[in-house]
Parts: structure tokens; C-alpha cells; sequence
């Protein structure tokens, strides 16, 4: 049987499976993920990021042996196998790469707070997405730094060789290669942290660098208050990175493909439609609405778990949210809200469009007035209101008659009486 799209609808038993696989997907997140580095599937995820960094650094090495001849053999099979690999990826990319400032003194004290544990956030190029990418090309081929922090983008000039090519194409080519290299030398900690046995400090998730925007709001940290884009870069020196962010992506992917799967057999068994309508569309309202209610239930676990195990410590409180469930919700609700009202994202883009230029048309307006000659008019408003105060009508007369007489203003009364009338009737005086 074939469904009827515009009679499809949430009905108790979806709001039940979206409910249950989310509650049971934030499970999964409390006990199997909680803070960076600390549960199952994040050491797993550490684990799979230094296999990965190794195998990496063993295929460039044969690569680059048989390109120019060599013999090298980069040996990972000891505890400082990953070490070696780090160092070995780092030394490769490194002349070519100018924005690897470690803290403040190597970048000239140009950024400020900048230290070993927040130079891959702050750093605008060390971000595994497009404007890492593009960020990074741009500064391999002028030779600069970009740093994004306190919602201020700073740029400084730092040595670095020349890009590999004999034309553009080829020059962005070979500095795409760079930046990838070089965030794998990153993603698993730096080499002495590797020597060390320590997680270390790996590169942000995608698009986290742009809470360094967000220098709003007020959080108290060790008795001092700080705005949300300090706030963030302080939780990702604890181990919020791109190792973290993958473990927490899969409770929130189990919880979606249980749902996917728990909604199409609900509707081949219980709706008896054909297999081939039963496959998750996002134009049945019920799917999309039991998607929701899935990654509803989900952050109201995570909250309830980050709020009680954070005790009031807003670092502690944001370790343990998982940003990629919220990210998620905030995604499935706009789309919700957009489809019920008949609406798309080019709309919307357009709403904003209009919305933008009407913000800057009264920002001209505002610009064009004279507030010094307003505020001197309001004052003299406001001291003539206090001298009124308490005075009989014929003294409120004279000092009408003073005020209108100074500012050049034409009186609806010429004479004592006149004013009485129109005092009386409650009619204006000028």
C-alpha cells in the first residue's frame, strides 16, 4: 500500500521509539563518553587516531621513497612508534608551514593568552574545514599567520618556504597537501606529548574556532568572569578536540539509524505500506518529527548529566555536553519549522537579506542624526518641566510665555485670559 503523504502524521507509537532511542543514545553518551579522553569510546577514539597518524606517516614515507630514490624506513613498531610518526609528518610539512606559532612570544606577542594547548584553535589554519583549508593556502602563499581570537582576526607576517609548483594550480595543490599534512602531525597531541604517554592537544572540531567570535555573555571561572569565547577555548584546552568530537558523534549516529530503522518497520508491519515507501524520507512529516523527539530526549539526558556532574563549574558543565547532539537539534528544528510553514533555506537566506538591510538602513538614519542638538533640547525640555512644577496657572503662563518666547515658538494665546480657556479646556498652548 502506498502512503498518503499529507494524511502522515506523529502518532503515540513514533513519539514512544523517538523517546526511547533517544534516551537510550544519551545513555550510551553518559557512560561511554562523558569528559574527553575518559570513556570507552573516546579512548577508542584516541586509539583509532593514532593507528591512523602512524599508518599515514608509513604511506608518506613510502611515497617520498620511492620519489626520490630513498631507503627511509620509519620505524613504528615500539612505544614510540606514534612519536616518530608525529615527528616525521611534522618535519615533512613544516618549512612550508608559517602559522605553527607555539604561544605568545613566537608569534610576537601579537596574541595574547596564546600557549601550547590553544595555538590549534586559535590558529584559524589548524581547523579541519573549509576556512582551515582556505585560511591555510592563503597564508602558505603570503607567508602570514591568521589568528582568530576574542572575536578579532589578527594577521602577522612569519618565514616560510616557497609552495612547491610551476603554477597556481599546482601551487594550491601542494598547499592543500601541506595543511593536511600537517594536521595530521596534530590530530593525535604534539611528538613530546606522544613521548610522554599523554593525550595531548589535538586540532579543534570543525567550525568550533568560531565560538572565538562569540566575545558575549558572562561566565564566573576561578572567581573572574569571562565571555563565552574564553570560555570555549578554556574547555578545549582540556581535551575538547577532534577525538572527542568523533566519539561523541557515535551515540547520536546509533540513535538516528535505530530510529530509521525502528520507523520503517513500524510502517511496513503496522501501516503495512510497501517496502519501497517505508525507506526515511524526510518528506514524511512523522519521520522528521520522530527524528526530533529522538534528539530531544537525547540532549535532555546530556543536560541533565552535564548540569548535575558540572555542579555550577561552567568548564566542567560544557566537557560534558555533547555540542554535536545540540548541534544537531538546533539543525532538526529550523528544518522542521521551515517546511511546516512552507518555507526553504534560500528563503530564509532572503529573510536575512532583508532583515540586514534594514538593520543598516536605520544604522544610516541614526548616523544622520544631530544627538548633541537633541540632548541640548531635551535638557532645556527637561528643566523647563521641573520649573512647572508646583506653580499656579499664572506663573505657568509666564514661564510658557519665556520658553515659547526663547525658542522662537508661536503661542495659541495672546493674553491671560486666552490662556486660562485653553488651560481649562485641556487644548494645547503652542
Amino acid at each position: 500500500m502506498s502512503p498518503d503523504i499529507k494524511k502522515d502524521k506523529l502518532d503515540k507509537y513514533d513519539f514512544l521509539i523517538g523517546a526511547v532511542m533517544g534516551v537510550f543514545s544519551g545513555l550510551m553518551d553518559v557512560f561511554f563518553v562523558d569528559k574527553p579522553g575518559d570513556g570507552l569510546l573516546g579512548k577508542w577514539s584516541d586509539k583509532k587516531t593514532n593507528d591512523l597518524v602512524i599508518s599515514y606517516a608509513q604511506h608518506l614515507a613510502k611515497v617520498n621513497n620511492k620519489k626520490n630514490g630513498a631507503n627511509f624506513v620509519l620505524n613504528t613498531s615500539d612505544d614510540k612508534g606514534l612519536q616518530r610518526a608525529i615527528q616525521y609528518l611534522e618535519n615533512y610539512s613544516k618549512p612550508y608551514i608559517p602559522y605553527d606559532q607555539k604561544d605568545s612570544k613566537a608569534a610576537g606577542y601579537a596574541v595574547s593568552k596564546m600557549f601550547p594547548k590553544n595555538h590549534h584553535l586559535l590558529s584559524m589554519s589548524h581547523c579541519p574545514d573549509l576556512i582551515g583549508l582556505c585560511c591555510s593556502i592563503i597564508n602558505q602563499f603570503n607567508h602570514t599567520s591568521t589568528f582568530l581570537v576574542d572575536g578579532k582576526v589578527i594577521t602577522i607576517n612569519s618565514a616560510s618556504q616557497e609552495l612547491e609548483g610551476s603554477n597556481f594550480v599546482s601551487k594550491v595543490y601542494a598547499g592543500a597537501g601541506n595543511w593536511f599534512t600537517h594536521l595530521m602531525s596534530d590530530v593525535a597531541g604534539s611528538n613530546g606529548a606522544a613521548g610522554r604517554g599523554n593525550r595531548g592537544s589535538g586540532i579543534p572540531i570543525p567550525f568550533y574556532n568560531m565560538f572565538n567570535l562569540c566575545d558575549f555573555g558572562e561566565f564566573e571561572i576561578n572567581g573572574a568572569r569571562k565571555p563565552l569565547s574564553r570560555l570555549m577555548v578554556m574547555v578545549f584546552e582540556q581535551g575538547y578536540d577532534l577525538r572527542h568530537g568523533i566519539s561523541m558523534s557515535i551515540p547520536l549516529i546509533v540513535g538516528n539509524l535505530l530510529v530509521m530503522i525502528a520507523w520503517s518497520l513500524k510502517r511496513k508491519f503496522y501501516h503495512h505500506w510497501d517496502w519501497q515507501s517505508c525507506l526515511p524520507s524526510d518528506r514524511y512529516k512523522s519521520y522528521r518529527r520522530t527524528q526530533l523527539v529522538n534528539n530531544g530526549a537525547f540532549c535532555l539526558v546530556d543536560g541533565i548529566h552535564a548540569s548535575i556532574r558540572g555542579a555550577g563549574n561552567p568548564i566542567e558543565t560544557v566537557l560534558r555536553m555533547n555540542l554535536m547532539a545540540w548541534l544537531r537539534l538546533i539543525q532538526l528544528i529550523i528544518k522542521e519549522l521551515l517546511l511546516t510553514f512552507g518555507r526553504s533555506y534560500a528563503d530564509l537566506n532572503a529573510d536575512l537579506a532583508v532583515i540586514s538591510k534594514a538593520l543598516d538602513d536605520e544604522l544610516i538614519h541614526l548616523r544622520s542624526i544631530d544627538y548633541s542638538a537633541w540632548q541640548q533640547e531635551n535638557d532645556k525640555m527637561r528643566d523647563f518641566n521641573c520649573r512647572l512644577k508646583g506653580k499656579d496657572a499664572f506663573d505657568i503662563g509666564t514661564l510658557a510665555a519665556e520658553y515659547a518666547f526663547a525658542n522662537d515658538i508661536k503661542l495659541n494665546y495672546s493674553n491671560f485670559d486666552e490662556f486660562e480657556d485653553l488651560w481649562d479646556s485641556n487644548k494645547p498652548l503652542f
